[in-house]
Order: C-alpha cells, then sequence, then structure tokens
C-alpha cells in the first residue's frame, strides 16, 4: 500500500470535496481562479519580516516586477546572502502574490535577502518570455546586488514546479552566456521534461489525477506555454533534460515528492549533475504530493521543506 503524508492525503480529501477539477479539463482563467484560491484558502498566514519592496527592473518584453524581501536590515557595510525565487503554476498561473508567504519563511529561515521574479505568463506570453524574462531579472539582480545589501558573489537561484524548470534553465544560460554568476541552485518538484508521453515511471504510476497531477495536465501546459508543442517540447529550455552538457553548473539541491508525477525526472537531473562534476544533493519527501511546498499552513512536511531548502542554502551561500 502506498504511504502518504496524512496531511497530504487531507489536502486531497479537502480538494475533492470542495469540487477541485483537473487542470486540463478547465480553462486558463479557472486554474489561476484555482490556484489563488487554494493558496489563499489554506495559507492563512503571513510572516512578518523586516521590509518588503516592490521594484520594476527592465526586461526583454517591459518591466519585470521584482518583489524583495529582507529579513532583517544589513549591518553597516555588510552584504547578505540573497536568492531569486521563481514561483510554480505550470507557466501561466501563479504570482509572486501567490508566493508571497513562501518567500518570507525562506528569508527569515536562511537569513538571506529574497528577489520574487514574476515574469510573463502564457498562453499571453508564449516560450521563450518567461525564459528571457527570469534571466533578465537575475541579471538585473546580480548587477544591482549591493544596493540591495547582497553580495554579489553569493546568489542563488530558487523554486517550485514550474519555476524550478526556470531555475535551470537560468542555471544553463548563465554558464552558456559566462554570466550573472550563480552560487546554488535548488528545483524543486520541476517538471523537467514536458515531450509528449516521456518514459518515466513516475509518470505512468502517479500520472493518474489520483495524487494532485494528472498526466494530461502536463500536456495541456505544453500546448498554453508552447508555440509549437512538437517542434519546441524537446528544447532544453523548455526540457533540460533534453540538454547534452550538465557541467560547470551551479551546485544543487534538487527536492521532489514521493508521489509526484515528475519525481523521476527530478532523480535523473540531480545524477547527470553529480555525472558531470557538479556537486548534487538530492531530496525526495516521502509521502508528499505536487504543491506541498507552498501548504506549509496546512502540510508540516511544507514547513519543513522550507526550512531544509533555506538552511541548506544559507549552508551553502556562507560556505
Amino acid at each position: 500500500m502506498t504511504y502518504i503524508d496524512p496531511q497530504c492525503a487531507a489536502f486531497l480529501k479537502h480538494l475533492n470535496e470542495s469540487g477541485f477539477r483537473a487542470a486540463h479539463t478547465i480553462s486558463i482563467e479557472e486554474s489561476r481562479d484555482a490556484l489563488t484560491a487554494m493558496v489563499v484558502g489554506l495559507t492563512k498566514s503571513k510572516t512578518p519580516i523586516k521590509k518588503v519592496e516592490d521594484r520594476l527592473v527592465p526586461g526583454p518584453g517591459g518591466n519585470i516586477p521584482v518583489r524583495i524581501f529582507w529579513p532583517r536590515l544589513p549591518k553597516e557595510g555588510e552584504l547578505m546572502p540573497g536568492l531569486c525565487y521563481i514561483h510554480g503554476g505550470g507557466f501561466y498561473m501563479g504570482s509572486i502574490d501567490t508566493h508571497d508567504h513562501v518567500c518570507r519563511n525562506i528569508a527569515n529561515m536562511g537569513d538571506m535577502v529574497v528577489a520574487s521574479i514574476d515574469y510573463r505568463l502564457a498562453p499571453e506570453n508564449k516560450f521563450p518570455a518567461a525564459v528571457d524574462d527570469c534571466y533578465a531579472a537575475v541579471q538585473w539582480i546580480s548587477d544591482n546586488a549591493a544596493s540591495l545589501g547582497i553580495d554579489p558573489d553569493r546568489i542563488a537561484i530558487a523554486g517550485d514546479s514550474a519555476g524550478g524548470t526556470l531555475v535551470v534553465t537560468t542555471s544553463m544560460l548563465a554558464r552558456d552566456r559566462g554570466g550573472p554568476k550563480i552560487a546554488a541552485q535548488a528545483p524543486i518538484y520541476a517538471p523537467l521534461d514536458i515531450r509528449d508521453n516521456p518514459p518515466y515511471p513516475s509518470r505512468i504510476k502517479l500520472g493518474t489525477g489520483e495524487y494532485f497531477i494528472h498526466e494530461k495536465d502536463l500536456a495541456y501546459i505544453a500546448r498554453a506555454y508552447l508555440n509549437d508543442p512538437e517542434a519546441e517540447a524537446a528544447d532544453w529550455r523548455v526540457s533540460p533534460l533534453c540538454a547534452t552538457d550538465y557541467s560547470n553548473l551551479p551546485r544543487a539541491l534538487v527536492v521532489t515528492a514521493e508521489l509526484d508525477p515528475v519525481c523521476d525526472e527530478n532523480k535523473i537531473y540531480a545524477d547527470r549533475l553529480k555525472e558531470a562534476g557538479v556537486p548534487a544533493d538530492y531530496l525526495c519527501v516521502p509521502g508528499a504530493v505536487h504543491p506541498f511546498f507552498i501548504l506549509d499552513d496546512m502540510i508540516d512536511i511544507g514547513r519543513k521543506c522550507q526550512k531544509d531548502v533555506a538552511e541548506w542554502l544559507g549552508k551553502t551561500l556562507r560556505a
């Protein structure tokens, strides 16, 4: 019998009783409203933090909103570790508001400045808009780090779900383009191969919809995100497991949920990093389902995982 964390099971039961429908069966707007309602309804608290500031930074398609969180004011002359956070939501949902609580928690838990990136969403802005925005925002944060109280040599990137995919692609772009410098990466249950019917056992076993994500949701994401899914899905900027070079990437903490259809992809990514000589830690959370990381008020292992990620980042950036 498959073990599922009791609070994750309660979350799935709540969704079923409240009429939750799989993403591939509803419209883009309904999906966006459902994500916002889920986060607002299941995340009651907003962790106090010393300072929050919204900025607009220049991007290839116009200004990119970035929300910056300071757990404390830097001491005179101090430059703190920094984290660029990229929210999840299938490339077509989510915002700096839906993930505000996550960034507050990580900033406080890791004692680091967190900058949350509000990249352009599909289908209004198809691939590669999100990729380009994330790279541009990380570049701006790196270039302006000192003015934000951030050490430019100690900047990491992290993100959940589609945000985790963008973490990996941004890391690869930064390597290939000679910057900005990224000291560490932490993708969290990222879909790393959105080609049609990729051969991963976890997709087949767990993609029935029983554990939040349906395999058809991933095909729906590809149609929403890509201009031509058949032609673009194998682009490494879309599906990083289609890349051929994993060397010289930032050291990594790769996080996944045991009952997530994309679980296998994350393990493969961690293994490929290690094979390429990149230090990589792999954390598969037992009994967890896909959105557990952002539901820390309802799911204790979500808050614990936030703490694990924040502490790993803090330790890595201060090493």
